[in-house]
């Protein structure tokens, strides 16, 4: 949903791609929506800038993204398929939203992803900032699972992900921070944090005021008494 505009909702769909709002907002709302063409791929979730509703990037399985500046009039590819995990994940800096974060593989046919920042989109400076594998030193994988950057303090961006050590089929995960994220490459730092359990994260927010309070949840199929938490 956009921030400062009703009438623009971006959905990324199962099986059918990406759909956009294209009618005005009004009182009992019923829009059109349109499909967004080069977006033939399991849709993943979408990105609105906060500060300008109609520069939206929308995204598909394995690392898929198409931008457009002006409301998907015109629209650009940006990642290709198979460039990530089939969970895609991305965002934009809050502060400056010229700047996008997204998972990415660390080279051609690897099994960890890391984080790649663009600043200035379709093209303009890119490169990771991110080695998540020297913190997670015997993992045969390492899959970004969100990236949340918060309203009131750009230098901060925070990531969860899992791995799989050999001989285990379990998942472990991960939070990780950084309050350097706009550095150069090579000096932005990150901090694992410590998390409740290392079961699976399947939400993330902050406090709306102080980007050092986070607040997690966790789901579970495992049983019917250990539901969402």
């Amino acid at each position: 949903t956009s921030y400062t505009d009703p009438a623009i909702l971006l959905v990324g769909l199962y099986h059918d791609g990406a759909q956009k709002t294209i009618t005005p907002y009004t009182k009992d709302w019923n829009p059109v929506w349109k499909f967004l063409s080069g977006m033939g791929w399991d849709g993943m979730p979408p990105v609105i800038d906060n500060k300008n509703p109609n520069r939206l990037l929308a995204s598909g399985q394995e690392g898929v993204w198409r931008y457009s500046p002006d409301g998907f009039s015109t629209s650009t590819s940006i990642s290709s398929y198979k460039s990530a995990y089939f969970e895609t994940r991305g965002v934009l800096n809050k502060s400056n939203p010229q700047i996008f974060y997204r998972d990415k593989f660390s080279y051609s046919g690897s099994t960890y992803e890391d984080i790649y920042r663009s600043i200035g989109l379709p093209t303009g400076q890119n490169s990771f900032i991110s080695n998540f594998l020297s913190f997670l030193p015997n993992s045969i994988d390492i899959d970004i699972l969100g990236l949340k950057s918060p309203f009131n303090n750009g230098n901060y961006l925070y990531a969860y992900l899992y791995n799989h050590i050999p001989g285990s089929n379990e998942a472990i995960f991960h939070l990780f921070r950084t309050t350097n994220v706009n550095a150069e490459p090579a000096n932005v730092i990150w901090e694992e944090l410590s998390i409740p359990k290392r079961s699976w994260i399947s939400g993330f927010d902050f406090d709306p005021v102080n980007p050092n309070i986070i607040y997690i949840s966790y789901g579970s199929s495992s049983s019917s008494t250990q539901g969402e938490q």
